[in-house]
């Protein structure tokens, strides 16, 4: 991908609204593990369709949206949501307690109406009990209270982050604590720091290959070696490159996925269309690869993120409430 310097303050807004867009744009079809089943619901454009059970009928796959409309989030795009908030609560600085006060109100019992997943279950778990059993509460949110999770979840929160916090020299040790405050799991922080540094470097630089290879300086073996199959593979079919690694929830599985389907995308609509059509944890993908898509492509150009996708997230205006407290040296 050959591609044009832009501004970074738009990069740093697109990165939100790419892992956003990407998330609320693979709810209708989320985890259908037929890739041919996709195809045929929507043959051109998968993005933004309703829910709805039958699509589900008589294939693999997990039907747990049916309290979400076209244009809502996944569970995986209301944890972006969640981090946006606490960083414009906090002027664009991370604070664990206050990210984790946040998190827990979110997802609580009575606040929120969609699917907990089985990270989230766990944590609002470990953060009940440990705060029921608490003499100060506030000490117990200073501390990751995570599930033991290697799913790709783990890297939803970190587009408006890296976005917001990219210059700072504890970059990495506030990544590793984000993602331990839902995926307290060794596997999901050696997946988030080469995922931190890319991120951050395609903020600063839109050189692709420098920017992984930069990233490759933080990476372990083992994440060191699926980085490179997928960039190796990035001119194969996504569907079959889903189907050989696994399009499912894990680390393992969906971060080559959406990597390989990164690297060989036009487009930031073209990404998160490939990314769709792969089936499975589509969503769960969408978050992370939405943001770098984002950070790559921009916006308000022609291979950037669509405006009217944009325009169809429910949460626009919220957004866009939170995005200056958040990042206020825009």
């Amino acid at each position: 991908m050959e591609h044009k310097q832009r501004p970074q303050p738009d990069r740093q807004r697109a990165t939100v609204w790419g892992a956003l867009v990407a998330d609320a744009a693979a709810l209708g079809l989320h985890w259908i593990y037929s890739p041919q089943r996709v195809q045929e619901i929507a043959p051109k454009y998968p993005e933004f369709m309703e829910p709805k059970a039958s699509y589900y009928e008589g294939v693999k796959g997990v039907f747990a949206h049916e309290n979400r409309r076209a244009g809502d989030l996944t569970q995986y795009g209301e944890q972006v949501l969640v981090i946006l908030e606490m960083l414009a609560t906090n002027g664009g600085e991370f604070e664990l307690a206050d990210y984790q006060r946040t998190w827990h109100a979110h997802f609580a019992e009575g606040n929120f109406n969609g699917y907990r997943d089985v990270a989230i279950r766990e944590t609002l778990k470990n953060l009940d009990a440990a705060t029921a059993d608490a003499d100060d509460e506030g000490l117990i949110y200073e501390q990751p209270q995570g599930a033991d999770d290697d799913q790709i979840p783990a890297l939803a929160k970190l587009g408006p982050l890296v976005a917001a916090r990219s210059n700072a020299e504890s970059l990495l040790d506030e990544a590793e604590a984000a993602i331990r405050a839902t995926n307290n799991n060794d596997k999901a922080v050696a997946y988030g720091r080469f995922a931190t540094v890319l991120l951050q470097q395609l903020l600063t630089s839109c050189d692709l290959d420098t920017a992984v290879d930069k990233a490759l300086e933080v990476a372990s073996d083992d994440v060191r070696k699926v980085v490179e199959h997928a960039r190796e593979h990035k001119g194969d079919d996504p569907v079959k490159y889903g189907e050989e690694i696994g399009s499912d929830c894990h680390l393992d599985h969906a971060f080559p996925c959406l990597l390989q389907n990164f690297f060989g995308a036009e487009s930031f609509a073209h990404a998160i269309r490939r990314n769709i059509f792969t089936g499975g944890d589509s969503a769960g993908r969408g978050s992370f690869l939405g943001a770098i898509a984002g950070a790559y492509f921009s916006m308000d150009v022609a291979d950037g993120i669509p405006a009217e996708w944009i325009e169809k997230l429910h949460c626009r205006e919220q957004v866009e409430a939170w995005m200056k407290p958040a990042f206020p040296q825009i």
